[in-house]
């Protein structure tokens, strides 16, 4: 397992990046149209040619990796939000609609999407004036959704929120009400009663699963005993972040970082983090501090990647990496097509490649994917052994 190291061992690799190959005559080959060629260990944008049905022009929507596929579930289009699953294979960059059956939940944008157990928990979000607290779970296995029922402290309609899975359980963080923005914390404990080896959940079928590259995947049986879900709100002392929507959280090890936002008024720059073992608040001062709101922010080994988003003024294509050692901001040169300015996009990492896809610029929606090639850091996201900064 390899160990952190500071912010030079990472740019070391840019400085000393190989120059473009010279050709057999000795001179340098001519680039008539396109982005120049990268050196090699280098982070490279791409815009993505797709096949199949993909997603329309949307925002506000979610995307999430379930074993070999991405999935892409929501949005809005400035004039109707969504309710259909999408599923990318990122080998042959192929989109197919998934054919979902059982409780679907109602069309929605700005919901949250956690992966627990190849199965995705929706909650909240809203369409129109209308905000939800409803929770739908999605079986990538079965293709079949469900809306448990749920015992307990159901929290609030919201949307712009953030959810995250720890130990077992779903956590949910702020967004707002449409009245006011909010910073509670809540939890949802997911018992799972105990099912004789006849009874198990069964995985996708050797059929579809060999198919992989040609297919979706496709629905199979699954059975399990009872699931119980009951919803608290979470104590935690120390001071919370103010109340935000359209922020980022990431789970990293046993703490939440919490980045970014909006109340509606001011769009936040400051970083907290939440210990999830002694359940404090912690606010981190990163320099220099960097206002975002309806960002991406995705881990890859000891530095968070923050793509794009708005900073209260202007939409932004930036990538902005925050070193988790030592909570400094830092920058790297992207090569490649870098996407146009957007913000309430998303992003995932899959197979060391970071695939963004859709948002808007207050005047054009997307529906394009870029890839960011991270296979010259190939060791990034191996980087799992390194100590959090926390200072105050």
């Amino acid at each position: 397992m390899l160990a952190a190291t500071d912010a030079a061992a990472f740019s070391a690799a840019d400085r000393n990046a190989s120059a473009e190959n010279m050709s057999a005559n000795g001179q340098r080959p001519v680039v008539k149209k396109g982005p120049p060629p990268a050196p090699v260990p280098a982070m490279y944008w791409s815009k993505a040619k797709t096949y199949g049905t993909g997603p329309k022009r949307i925002r506000s929507h979610t995307m999430n990796v379930i074993g070999d596929y991405i999935y892409i579930f929501g949005g809005w289009d400035n004039r109707a939000c969504y309710n259909d699953v999408y599923v990318f294979d990122s080998d042959s960059m192929h989109w197919s609609v998934a054919k979902t059956s059982g409780d679907i939940p109602p069309p929605c944008r700005a919901h949250s999407a956690t992966v627990i157990d190849r199965r995705l928990f929706v909650f909240g979000g809203g369409d129109g004036p209308n905000y939800y607290n409803d929770l739908y779970i999605f079986d990538a296995d079965t293709l079949v959704w469900s809306k448990p029922k749920v015992e307990g402290a159901t929290p609030g309609s919201r949307r712009s929120h953030s959810s995250f899975a720890f130990e077992g359980s779903l956590y949910l963080f702020g967004g707002g009400d449409g009245a006011s923005a909010l910073n509670d914390v809540y939890k949802l404990t997911i018992t799972q009663e105990a099912t004789s080896s006849s009874n198990k959940r069964e995985t996708l079928s050797s059929a579809a699963a060999g198919a992989r590259g040609s297919l979706p995947p496709t629905p199979t049986t699954a059975a399990a005993g009872a699931t119980q879900y009951r919803w608290a709100p979470v104590a935690i002392e120390g001071t919370a972040p103010a109340p935000r929507g359209y922020h980022s959280c990431n789970l990293v090890q046993d703490k939440l970082l919490v980045y970014g936002g909006s109340d509606g008024v001011t769009c936040f720059d400051d970083v907290h983090i939440l210990d999830l073992k002694s359940l404090r608040w912690t606010r981190i001062e990163c320099q220099p501090p960097i206002k975002r709101l309806a960002h991406t922010a995705t881990q890859v080994g000891s530095y968070l990647f923050v793509i794009a988003g708005h900073d209260g003024h202007s939409y932004s294509n930036e990538i902005l990496l925050l070193n988790l050692v030592t909570m400094n901001w830092e920058t790297r040169r992207i090569y490649g097509a870098h996407p146009p300015a957007r913000a309430y996009h998303s992003a995932v990492i899959h197979d060391s490649r970071l695939f963004l896809y859709g948002g808007f610029d207050s005047h054009t929606l997307f529906n394009d994917l870029y890839v960011l090639d991270l296979s010259g850091y190939a060791y990034l996201p191996q980087v799992t052994d390194f100590e959090l900064a926390m200072l105050k």
